[in-house]
């Protein structure tokens, strides 16, 4: 199952674009199965980003964020694929948001998943009292190497 629509991409973008970014044959009908690819390479991508944090592919309701991100990145890879010479900022800056928050889904910063709900997130062995010890730890012995090498 993709993880954003025919429908989503329309609804980001005006018909008259998708048609001029996926009409190479002037038979002036939208290029479904390309615009299909773009989601697909899209989709692939945020598995690559999710994969060792959540089990991929996301099945069930897709998250909000998660079919934003396929939306933005799959217009990205339509305009990429029809090789405009100059792409939108509009478009570039999307790609950037998406990388920027596929990343941080990638080191643990954010979860696409109500908090309830996190389907297949990996948990160490530590419990949460655990891992909140050992992150006041680290920080008093950072402050503490950093006042006794600055002061």
């Amino acid at each position: 199952m993709a993880y954003s629509t025919v429908t989503d991409l329309k609804n980001y973008l005006p018909a008259a674009r998708l048609l001029q970014l996926t009409d190479d044959s002037d038979t002036d009908d939208i290029d479904l199965e390309k615009i299909t690819d773009c989601i697909r390479r899209a989709d692939d991508l945020i598995d690559g980003y999710c994969r060792g944090r959540f089990t991929v592919p996301i099945v069930g309701t897709i998250p909000v964020l998660i079919q934003d991100l396929s939306t933005k990145l799959a217009i990205y890879f339509l305009f990429k694929r029809a090789l405009i010479e100059t792409m939108p900022s509009a478009i570039t800056d999307d790609y950037a948001y998406c990388m920027e928050q596929l990343t941080a889904i990638q080191k643990g910063r954010l979860s696409p998943f109500e908090v309830s709900s996190n389907p297949g997130w990996f948990k160490g062995s530590k419990s949460e009292s655990d891992m909140a010890q050992s992150r006041l730890t680290l920080a008093t012995t950072n402050v503490v190497r950093y006042d006794r090498f600055y002061i």
